[in-house]
C-alpha cells in the first residue's frame, strides 16, 4: 500500500468547488480546525469529534487514525497511516470517473498504469464497496 497519494489531472485543472464538495460529502469529515484546508476523514462520528479534539490540543500534529486529503486545482494530495483507506480508494475512483489523471506517489513515482480498477496497488484489497461512503449522485 501507497500512504501518500497525490492525484493529478493529466491536463486542465480539477474543478475546485465540484471536488471540495464531493469530500464534504464523505461521511465522518471535517475541514481541519487549525489550517482550515485539509480534510479529516474518520471511520465513525466519534473518531472525527476525537480526531478534531485532539488536533485542537495540539495543532503541531495530525492524528494518524484518519485521512488526510487536501484539494486544489492541480491536485488532490491523501495521506493515511492507520486509518481505513476504504473512503479514500472511493475519493480517487470518482476522480477517475470524471477525469483522466495521474497518479503519483510521495516520491513522485507515477503508479497510474500500475493500478487496476480497484486501486489495489494504493489501498490494498477493498474491504467493502469503495463507494458505499460516498453518497450517490
Amino acid at each position: 500500500m501507497i500512504t501518500d497519494i497525490l492525484i493529478r489531472p493529466v491536463e486542465g485543472s480539477f474543478d475546485d468547488d465540484v471536488i471540495k464538495a464531493r469530500i464534504e460529502a464523505i461521511p465522518y469529515t471535517a475541514l481541519d480546525p487549525i489550517q482550515g484546508v485539509e480534510y479529516l476523514i474518520a471511520d465513525s462520528d466519534d473518531a472525527l469529534v476525537d480526531a478534531l479534539e485532539r488536533r485542537r490540543e495540539d495543532p503541531r500534529r495530525f492524528p494518524t487514525d484518519v485521512i488526510l486529503v487536501s484539494a486544489v486545482p492541480e491536485a488532490v494530495s491523501i495521506g493515511y497511516r492507520a486509518a481505513d483507506p476504504e473512503p479514500a480508494r472511493g475519493l480517487v475512483l470518482w476522480l477517475r470517473q470524471r477525469y483522466e489523471v495521474r497518479i503519483l506517489d510521495e516520491r513522485y513515482n507515477d503508479l497510474t498504469d500500475r493500478c487496476d480498477d480497484n486501486l489495489a496497488l494504493l489501498f490494498g484489497p477493498p474491504r467493502e464497496h469503495p463507494l458505499e461512503r460516498l453518497p450517490r449522485e
